[in-house]
Formats: structure tokens, sequence, C-alpha cells
């Protein structure tokens, strides 16, 4: 084991079915994927030439139909997502490039109380909703999220104007390109009976861990605004500064886990057909199975606090780190 993030996936079965990759080709491919990380230079041809050598190589080993898709779809996305990042990372000035390279921070900003008024006046109606569907016993999270219609559209512009005012977005220009803006948001009513974000079996993950992820996309920041009060007893948001870098995920384990939620959009497969959003039912036995016949060198999932065993070594590091934020409506602090 290299990591702590290798110790998380450890194949049971007696027999390591994984297949084989070249390590001369997978260090090479790091070195790549690490300039380009580090560095705003123009080796992305040598980059994803190296990738599709690596899936070229995976694809002469896989046996049936599902392997093959779950392979196919790994490589598409990973394609997808790094000229992605490539071209985010091209529109940073030297100095943004730096800061975004070197700083992971959880941004707190106090938005003007008029503004979180108006979001109040705007979403009185969906609020009131939600509160009813959460009193009939509905508690999935598609139950309780309202992400599109007019009021979205003009609660979006409203956030906008407000993240403005709050010098929110003038802050990230710091980190990222100049033309942030707000493109899109969700209402979405927490309550303490929902358990859709917790580990789909006791054999995997504890409740320290349950639901801790890094998203897909590093050139999309995301905002949490509270429109109620939330303390420390009451599911506040939950960061955990420090700990990605304490994972210790090679520059090739961090692109896979940050695609294989999207494996099989289509749901052609069988262990996809019940997932919902962007999480692979990463305890289903066909999933599971798929994702040790990858090698250890790729083998990794962004949603991984689901995985992360009770009295692991990493459960410890997500308690030691563990913050967060809370506040009123108008006013967030962290502690």
């Amino acid at each position: 084991m290299n990591s702590i993030a290798d110790s998380i996936y450890v194949s049971e079965e007696p027999v390591d079915k994984s297949w084989i990759v070249d390590q001369q080709l997978v260090a090479e491919l790091n070195l790549s994927l690490y300039q380009l990380k580090i560095k705003n230079d123009s080796s992305e041809s040598l980059a994803l030439s190296q990738l599709d050598q690596l899936f070229e190589s995976l694809i002469a080993q896989v046996e049936t139909p599902m392997e093959n898709r779950f392979v196919s779809d790994i490589h598409e996305f990973c394609r997808a997502r790094l000229k992605e990042e490539l071209r985010f990372k091209q529109k940073l000035s030297p100095d943004q490039f730096r800061c975004w390279t070197n700083e992971r921070i959880a941004y707190v900003a106090n938005l003007d109380p008029l503004y979180v008024s108006l979001l109040k006046f705007l979403t009185v109606f969906k609020r009131k909703h939600l509160e009813q569907r959460a009193r009939q016993g509905l508690q999935k999270r598609t139950d309780l999220t309202v992400d599109s219609g007019i009021t979205i559209f003009l609660s979006s512009i409203v956030l906008e104007f407000a993240m403005r005012n709050a010098g929110v977005l003038e802050r990230l220009k710091l980190s990222f390109s100049n033309d942030l803006k707000v493109i899109g948001a969700a209402l979405e009513l927490s309550v303490s009976g929902s358990t859709w974000w917790r580990s789909s079996s006791k054999e995997f993950g504890g409740i320290n861990t349950d639901y801790a992820h890094f998203d897909e996309a590093i050139e999309s920041p995301k905002a949490i605004v509270y429109l109620s009060h939330v303390g420390s007893e009451s599911g506040p948001t939950e960061f955990y500064p420090g700990l990605f870098e304490s994972l210790g995920l090679t520059p090739l384990q961090e692109l896979v886990s940050r695609v294989i939620g999207r494996v099989d959009n289509n749901r052609r497969l069988v262990f996809c057909k019940e997932s919902q959003y962007s999480e692979i039912p990463s305890h289903a036995t066909d999933f599971r199975s798929l994702l040790f016949r990858l090698p250890a060198e790729l083998r990794f999932i962004s949603h991984f606090g689901w995985d992360v065993p009770e009295s692991h070594k990493l459960e410890s590091e997500f308690i030691s780190k563990k913050k967060y934020c809370i506040g009123w409506p108008w006013y967030s602090s962290d502690f």
C-alpha cells in the first residue's frame, strides 16, 4: 500500500483478479498529469496519448460486454474531464494558476440580509411544498429538492447579486478566471429523518464519514446559502480542510475518481439501473466486482466516505479535521 487511499479499496478476493497495467506507462502518465496540474504548459497531447494507451491495454483484457462498457465509459469521461480542466487552466493568469494550485479552502461570507430576505420571499411557496412532502414521509433527496423552474431562475439572479455585493465572486477571482457567475441553483430541504446520504450497506463505511466526497468539476465552485438557522446539532455542512491531501492520491487516481460516478449514464448496466444523481451505488455487487477489476493504480471513487471502514486510519483523519459551517441565513461562521 502506498497511501491511505490505497488501503480503502482492497479486494477481499483470495486471488487478485484485477487487470494488468504497464507500470512504466502508469508512471509516465502520472508524471504528465502532475506536470499539467502544477504548470500551465502544453503537454496535453502527450497525456491524452498515454491515457489512450493505458485504456487500450485494459480493453484488450476485458471478457464481457459489461466490462467493456465499464472501461470504455471511464476512458471516455477521463478524456473529457482532462480536456475540460485544461481549458479551465488556460484561462487563468499566472497568479491565478499559482493560487488555484496552492489553495484548497472553504470560503465563508456574510450576505446582505436584504438579498436573503428576497430569496426567502421568492422560495416561500416551494419551501412550504417541500415541508409538506417531508411531513408526508417523503424523504428521498429527489423528494425534497427543486432545481428548475421560474423560482430557481429568479433565485439564481438574486444569488449572483448577493455574492457580488458580498465580495464572494471578487475573492474567487484570486483562484479562478474572471468570468465567474452563478449558472444555477437548487432549493433543498434537509430533515433529520432522511437517510439517503448514508451508506447503503452495513458492511461498509462508518457514521463519521458517510457521504464525504469531492465533486467532479474543479472549475465550478459550489456555494451553500442557509435560509434558516443552522447550528452544530441541526445538520450543518461539514468540511475537512487538508483531508484531500491526506489521501495521497496519484493524479491518475484523482482523475478516475472524479468521473467514475458518471459511468453508464444511459443505464445500460445492471448495477446502475437504480442510480440517482451521479452517485454510483458503490456497494452493488456488480459494481464492486468491476471496481476491483481495475488496477489499484486507477481504483478510487470520489464519494469515498461511504467506503471508509470504522476504526480505519482515515476515519481518524476525518474526525480530527472536521469543521462545521453554522449560522443564521445572513451570517455564517465556522468552527
